[in-house]
């Protein structure tokens, strides 16, 4: 099940979310409001728009995207379940990347075009001394940081 919190719930200490069958409400859970919980999904194109894999690694220096959740509120509308449309605005909070423990370069971080409550983050593969192989990637927003991924570098 996928689920987009409305943004309508901003400096809300928590809401109650409902899961509704065929009229009745089949279980509910009361959860804290936070300002970002970022999560990556496990999953990355790399600049040539393969899919980042120990086959396929990404070179240094190149970009690779990333797709994710829980950015929080955005410069601009917010507006829970449209598809993103240009103007793609940025996150309130600020946002940084690490690979590998090294801060990635980024070059776009928004929404996804076209999509509904999912955000993209293209970012340049530090170069130096991050070493081929796996490498975890973590996203921050604000305080907050996501539970780590794993690309491939070469």
């Amino acid at each position: 099940m996928n689920v987009q919190a409305s943004y309508t719930i901003v400096g809300a200490g928590q809401t109650r979310i409902e899961v509704r069958y065929a009229g009745s409400i089949a279980g509910s859970l009361d959860v804290a409001v936070v300002d970002a919980a970022p999560a990556l999904f496990p999953v990355a194109q790399n600049q040539d728009g393969a899919t980042n894999s120990e086959v396929e690694p990404a070179a240094r220096e190149t970009v690779v995207t990333f797709f994710g959740t829980g950015e929080g509120l955005r410069r601009g509308l917010n507006i829970a379940g449209k598809p993103a449309e240009p103007p793609y605005d940025p996150p309130l909070l600020p946002v940084s990347l690490l690979v590998a423990g090294v801060a990635a370069e980024l070059l776009y971080t928004g929404p996804a075009p076209g999509l509904a409550g999912l955000a993209q983050i293209n970012a340049r593969v530090p170069g130096g001394f991050v070493p081929p192989g796996p490498a975890t990637v973590e996203l921050q927003v604000g305080n907050a940081v996501s539970p780590p991924i794993t690309v491939w570098l070469k």
